[in-house]
Parts: structure tokens; C-alpha cells; sequence
């Protein structure tokens, strides 16, 4: 039977195959050139689309490449996906700051780590977006909002536990105070004015509930110092016990400062703890100076009681900075400590305390003038500078203490007149020191010692 049609013979022109026209050849040739193109087409994209990279950006492609583990065409497209959601970002940020903590929050997720898109880092990324320069400390503002109000809202919720051992208990507190005074130090000394000028949305009694969880930390801290204070002597005196009990108590007091200094206007609340806790420490100075420092020198028992002064002084600062704690210009000078002073009269434990110090300081310097003026009946002046300045440092503790106590009481108070006449009593004795003929005074005891009231 004959061939099928289309087999053997061209259909379009009926000649048998091995003889094909000159046509024929040209369109295989055309084929050949069509199957070409589309094989070589896509490496000349590719090749175009990586001469279009520098040297630097190819480097960082490359490197992020092997980081993620994905090809150089998909990191490249998400690094365009990821700009551009930026940059929508930025845009919308430009029109309306977010206003809840939802909306903060979702604007600060999608910025986060947002430089990592770009080859030079924040540089390239502002010169991308112009308008990130202008938003960056409105940004900034964003960015601790959301982290101060989530610690917060986690801290106020949880309940705090310690540590059994009671230096793991004490180092605990402490941390967790410094730590939370380092996070929300910043916006509770403006009282979160910054936040408002945005327009920020947020239970305002907040900040007001952080502030009392710092204080309550701080009252945390002190008791459980007491508490060892109190078993130490019920137990027996200990002085590297005790150095490091007065060590704490002072730390403790510099918390309070600085919470006071933090929030100015709440501080008025700290008045009542501030002066429990240096009745505390008064009370361990003087254990520490009848069972160790009184046997010590001069210097040692002055530097002893200069830590009290330094205490004096961290508490008047305290009061000072009351509001309205007094008159302005001149008259505001004068009557800075009025509100010590004050609350002092109503503390009768911590004016026993005071003017206990005071006797026990001046005691002590009544019995090391004694040997010195014997001393100075041999003849042996250079003992005379020695006394002189233990009087010298007796006036300025004196004082120190009668600037807590006030006016009144130097008036009024016996115990403070005996103070005076104790301290003039020595001065007394001073210009014996310089004749021969003279016979020291003798000044074994502080007036008012028999029949009448003790500091």
C-alpha cells in the first residue's frame, strides 16, 4: 500500500525527503536561533543583575547568604520586601503616632533590627529615608515606652520571693532595686511628662504604684537588716558582724536618697523610714564604738563618728528637698530644716538617740582628757594640740546634731544644756594648760551626771 500522506513527501509541496527546498532549511535555521536565545536569555539577566552590585554590597550579600543559608536572588528579595515594609512604616509613623501600647508596640516590632537590611547599617538607612533622622528620637521615646510598660505591668504583677540565706536575701534585694531603678529611673523623674507630649495612652497610677515598689523594696532591705540587728543582740556582739550590718544600714540610707531625688514630689512619704532606719543605725554606732571603738585612737573614733555625720547630713538633704518645704530667698535659708526638725520632736526614741551619741562622744573625749591633762602637769605640751582638737571635733558634732533638733530644744531640752556646759567645762580647763603653777581641772564626769535626766 502507498505511504501515509505527510510520511515520505512534504505535504506542502509533494517532494520526497532528502530533497528539501531551500525554505525548508531556512526555518530550521530560524529554530536554531529561536531554542538559542531562550537557553542564553536568563544567564543575561543574571549577569546584568549582579554587575549592578559593588564590590562592598556583593560581599555583604554573600556573607548573608551563607549566614541564612539561602541563594543571593531570595535574600535580595527579602531585602527588598523588608525595605519596603520599612519604609511603609516610617511613612505611617510621619502621618500619626501610634497612641495605645498595642499600636507602640506593633510600630516597634516592625522596625526592630531594621538596619540589618541595609549594607552600611544606620548610615545607608538614613540616607534611604531622610525622614528616619527626624523620627529617630520620637523612635527612641516609642522604644521605651513599650519596654518600661511591659517591665512595669510584669513587675506589679508577679509576687516577689527570696532567697532562704540571709546575705543571698539582702544581695537579691538590692539587685532587683538597682535594677528596676535603672529601667524606670528615666521616665519616673519626669513623671512620664515625655510620654504625654506624644500622646501616649497609659494608666497614669502606674508610675505612682512603681514608686511605692521601689520604696517597698528599700523597706524590704532595712528590715530584714533589723532583724539580724536584733539577733545579733540577742545572740552576742560580733564586730565583722556588725561592720557589715553598718555597712548595709548605710546603703540603706543612700536608697532612700536617691529615691527621694528620683520622684521629688512622693519623697514627703519617705519621712517616717528614713528616720527609723537612722535610729538603727545610731543605735549600732554605739554598740560598735562601747565594745570596739572605744579602745581605739583618735582618728579611729572621730572617723567612727563622722559616718554619722555623713548620715546627718544624707537625712537633712532628704527633708530639704520636700515640697514646699519652705519660704523662698533668704527666710527659705534659715528655715530649710524646720521640716526635720519637726518631724524629729515627734520621734522621742530617735531624740534619745541623738542626744545619746552626743553624751557617749563626749564621755569618751572627758576620759581621753584626762590622762592628757596629767599628762600636761609633767610638763608634756605636745598633748595639748591633742586635746584641743577632741574639743574641736566635740563643737562641730554637737552642732551637727543640734541642727536636727532645733532652736527650741537647745532652749528648752536640759539634756542639751548639759551638752553646752559639758563642752565649756573642757574649754575651761584650756587656759591651765599654758601655766606651770596651775593645777589641772578635773573633769571625771559630765554635769548632770548624779540625780539628773541622762542623754
Amino acid at each position: 500500500p502507498p505511504p501515509p500522506p505527510g510520511m515520505l513527501t512534504n505535504t506542502a509541496t509533494g517532494v520526497a525527503p532528502g530533497k528539501a527546498t531551500n525554505p525548508s532549511l531556512g526555518a530550521l535555521s530560524q529554530m536554531q536561533k529561536r531554542l538559542r536565545n531562550r537557553i542564553t536569555k536568563v544567564p543575561k539577566a543574571n549577569t546584568e543583575s549582579k554587575a549592578k552590585l559593588d564590590d562592598k554590597t556583593q560581599r555583604w550579600v554573600e556573607i548573608q547568604c551563607r549566614t541564612r543559608k539561602t541563594t543571593q536572588d531570595a535574600f535580595l528579595a527579602l531585602v527588598a520586601e523588608k525595605r519596603a515594609q520599612i519604609e511603609r512604616v516610617v511613612t505611617k509613623l510621619q502621618l500619626a503616632l501610634p497612641s495605645t501600647m498595642e499600636e507602640a508596640e506593633a510600630a516597634i516590632l516592625a522596625l526592630d533590627g531594621c538596619c540589618q537590611w541595609f549594607c552600611g547599617g544606620t548610615k545607608e538607612l538614613k540616607a534611604t529615608l531622610p525622614a528616619w533622622s527626624k523620627l529617630e528620637p520620637t523612635l527612641e521615646v516609642l522604644v521605651e515606652f513599650v519596654q518600661v510598660m511591659q517591665d512595669m505591668q510584669g513587675t506589679l504583677d508577679e509576687v516577689a520571693s527570696w532567697p532562704g540565706d540571709f546575705d543571698a536575701r539582702i544581695g537579691a534585694v538590692k539587685l532587683r532595686y538597682s535594677t528596676k531603678r535603672r529601667c524606670w529611673g528615666s521616665v519616673l523623674s519626669k513623671d512620664g511628662a515625655h510620654w504625654k507630649d506624644l500622646g501616649l495612652q497609659y494608666e497614669r497610677s502606674i508610675l505612682g504604684h512603681a514608686w511605692e515598689y521601689l520604696n517597698t523594696l528599700i523597706s524590704t532591705f532595712v528590715g530584714l537588716l533589723q532583724e539580724d540587728f536584733a539577733s545579733m543582740q540577742r545572740t552576742g556582739f560580733r564586730i565583722l558582724r556588725a561592720q557589715q550590718l553598718k555597712r548595709l544600714l548605710r546603703d540603706g540610707l543612700h536608697m532612700y536618697t536617691d529615691l527621694a531625688e528620683l520622684c521629688p514630689k512622693r519623697a514627703s512619704a519617705l519621712g517616717d523610714p528614713v528616720l527609723e532606719l537612722l535610729g538603727t543605725y545610731l543605735d549600732m554606732t554605739l554598740t560598735i564604738f562601747n565594745e570596739y571603738a572605744c579602745k581605739q585612737d583618735r582618728v579611729y573614733v572621730c572617723g567612727h563618728f563622722d559616718d554619722v555625720l555623713r548620715n546627718l547630713d544624707s537625712v537633712k538633704n532628704i527633708f530639704r528637698g520636700f515640697p514646699n518645704a519652705a519660704a523662698a530667698g533668704m527666710q527659705s535659708f534659715r528655715r530649710r530644716d524646720e521640716r526635720l526638725q519637726a518631724a524629729v520632736a515627734q520621734h522621742g526614741r530617735l531624740t534619745d538617740q541623738l542626744h545619746g551619741t552626743c553624751r557617749c562622744l563626749l564621755e569618751h573625749i572627758v576620759g581621753a582628757s584626762e590622762a592628757t591633762l596629767t599628762a600636761l602637769t609633767h610638763q608634756k605640751q605636745d598633748n595639748a594640740e591633742d586635746l584641743v582638737r577632741w574639743l574641736m571635733y566635740a563643737c562641730k558634732f554637737v552642732n551637727k546634731v543640734l541642727e536636727c533638733l532645733g532652736p527650741d530644744t537647745v532652749a528648752n531640752d536640759t539634756r542639751v544644756q548639759e551638752l553646752l556646759a559639758s563642752l565649756q567645762h573642757l574649754e575651761v580647763a584650756l587656759p591651765s594648760l599654758e601655766p606651770q603653777h596651775q593645777s589641772p581641772a578635773k573633769t571625771r564626769s559630765l554635769p548632770g551626771d548624779v540625780g539628773e535626766s541622762s542623754l
